[in-house]
């Protein structure tokens, strides 16, 4: 393998070795192997013998593609592609320096078109993660009195602050309809996909919530499965992203939708009770019972289905402290509590009100002072 050479270093700056990577390359192997057709959109080489007995006989030469020995592997016309290669994009990559150019062009410009296809298609159904996080919300804003100043590196003068966001994570009813409208045009891109289930829906099990005499509202967007396979047919399993005027919401299958909610069909009934929602949130309230909120008769403010909350980051000159920041999340949270929380994630935005773009990494607010502590201590040796 030619990875013992550091051959392919330069495609790795491409950064496709990731889930969406092994997702494309995935697809890329049940294409040639006729198991699927091309997604959507995916541009097919125009080569002397075709693509597909092209791209197999490149790939039998550099040992991706076998004659069948085992069954550990995917099959297809006597031909094996083994388990452990099927999502490997490193392996994929450095094979790929021992075909030909031609073999190389064509095999990487199918791939990159199938890896577009696959990023459009978690774009459409939300759940798209490129491994930062990117915050957007309707105001995102530098809280007074920061960014506050917690290291200057000796050698390059470059200094580290943390800086508390103060985001609105609502979405007004214009900006949820253009979410809504563009998701729908993508999803209508590809045939044969039903969107009559997607829209604005209406509680059933609340329609007096928090004591206002309307009931809730939400925005669901179907995650349909990847292009080429048949939309599920049980409702338990067709999951719905899901916005409010408030929050976006966790997932729900479309068998919850129709058990606890009902279908708007009537658009200005949609737009009065997502006005009046996203209003009404405003004012800083949460989603627990009237009387009910746990932070009540305190100062603290409950974040619980609030539209706004606090985000504070690690921003300028990273890399001096990444080691007392690591270290103190982990002392605090351990791994799975930072795994959960997000702390230690690159977090990128830009302000709404100076369109200033900021990057840091996140930590939670109850962390923040500690992490502080320990990046100054270690300033002081």
């Amino acid at each position: 393998d030619r990875r013992a050479l550091g051959a392919g270093m330069e495609l790795k700056a491409f950064d496709i070795d990731n889930k969406m990577g092994s997702e494309a390359l995935e697809r890329l192997y049940s294409d040639l192997q006729g198991a699927t057709q091309p997604m959507m959109g995916v541009t097919v080489p125009n080569v002397d013998g075709g693509f597909v007995a092209s791209g197999m006989e490149a790939l039998k030469a550099v040992g991706i593609v076998a004659k069948n020995k085992t069954s550990q592997g995917v099959r297809s016309h006597g031909f094996t592609i083994q388990k452990t290669l099927v999502k490997n994009v490193g392996v994929f990559l450095n094979r790929l320096l021992g075909c030909s150019l031609k073999e190389q062009k064509m095999l990487f410009d199918y791939f990159s078109s199938t890896l577009e296809a696959v990023v459009k298609e978690h774009k459409a159904d939300g759940s798209f993660d490129d491994g930062i996080v990117q915050l957007k919300c309707e105001g995102i804003t530098v809280a007074p009195g920061y960014p506050r100043h917690l290291h200057t590196d000796p050698l390059s003068g470059a200094s580290t602050n943390v800086i508390k966001l103060l985001l609105d994570r609502a979405h007004a009813y214009p900006s949820a309809l253009e979410i809504y409208s563009k998701t729908i045009d993508l999803h209508n891109e590809v045939p044969g996909r039903n969107t009559s289930s997607c829209g604005f829906w209406k509680s059933t099990y609340m329609e007096n919530f928090l004591n206002t005499g309307k009931p809730r509202v939400l925005m669901a967007t179907e995650r349909f499965p990847p292009d080429g396979k048949r939309q599920r047919a049980l409702d338990s399993q067709r999951w719905f992203t899901i916005r409010q005027p408030n929050i976006d919401g966790q997932p729900k299958s479309l068998l919850q939708l129709k058990d606890n909610w009902c279908k708007i069909t009537d658009p200005q009934e949609a737009k009065a009770l997502w006005t009046f929602w996203h209003g009404k949130f405003g004012t800083g309230m949460c989603t627990h019972a009237v009387g009910k909120c746990p932070n009540r008769g305190s100062q603290a403010r409950c974040s619980h289905g609030a539209r706004f909350s606090d985000q504070y980051i690690i921003s300028g000159a990273v890399l001096p402290v990444w080691k007392q920041v690591q270290v103190a999340i982990k002392k605090e949270l351990g791994g799975a509590g930072a795994k959960r929380e997000g702390a230690g994630r690159v977090i990128r935005c830009e302000t709404t009100d100076t369109n200033e773009r900021l990057i840091g990494l996140g930590i939670p607010g109850n962390i923040v002072e500690v992490v502080a502590a320990s990046i100054r201590e270690s300033s002081a040796f």
